[in-house]
């Protein structure tokens, strides 16, 4: 394989993975990442929520490790 084609797999390959470890996290939550809302609105604010959350432990973690 291309020395070219090997730099651009391994970017998208860094994003896929931290895009992945978000998706993981929520899920592990359990019944939490399912959403079941009759509006879109109401789905686009759960969701929304479930990122701040995640965000907040996150950097809750970061703080406490760096």
């Amino acid at each position: 394989m291309p020395e070219r084609s090997k730099q651009a797999n391994q970017k998208r390959s860094q994003v896929r993975a931290r895009v992945e470890h978000v998706y993981a996290d929520m899920k592990r939550d359990g019944k939490k990442f399912m959403v079941r809302c009759i509006s879109q609105a109401r789905a686009e604010l759960r969701i929304g929520l479930m990122n701040m959350v995640y965000n907040a432990r996150r950097w809750s973690f970061l703080s406490h490790v760096g």
